[in-house]
């Protein structure tokens, strides 16, 4: 199996930041906001909640305790980033959420859920241990 964190010195960090360390990580806040790939409900599986568990389960991960952040300094440019796609199908809601994901063992990177997950929306890094 190649390994990312095998490539030169100058990108290494940036690896690093998107996979996580090499033995996993059990914590992981939002890089990039997370778009909900469906229409949002207060309760349920069309939750926030609900829809990134879906999202984990999808992706064959951990089950996580997963928390909405609110919009504090460290948080708050995520508010800013485009959401949308200027051609091509929508979100069907154009929002964003700040999370952290507590996963009950460490899981290894990198982690990108929801609409436009492809496209960079929705990526988490490891939170760095206190």
């Amino acid at each position: 199996m190649n390994d990312l964190r095998a490539i030169g010195a100058g990108l290494s960090n940036g690896i690093e930041k998107l996979l996580g360390p090499p033995g996993g990580s059990a914590s992981w806040v939002s890089t990039t906001p997370f778009v909900p790939p469906r229409y949002l409900k207060r309760h349920g599986r069309s939750s926030v909640v609900g829809q990134v568990e879906a999202e984990i389960e999808a992706r064959s991960l951990p089950l996580a305790k997963v928390e909405v952040l609110e919009w504090t300094g460290e948080t708050l440019g995520l508010r800013h980033f485009v959401r949308r796609r200027q051609r091509g199908p929508q979100p069907p809601v154009d929002v964003g959420f700040a999370l952290r994901l507590q996963f009950g063992k460490p899981v290894a990177g990198p982690i990108c859920l929801g609409y436009g997950s492809h496209f960079g929306l929705g990526r988490f890094s490891a939170e760095q241990s206190l």
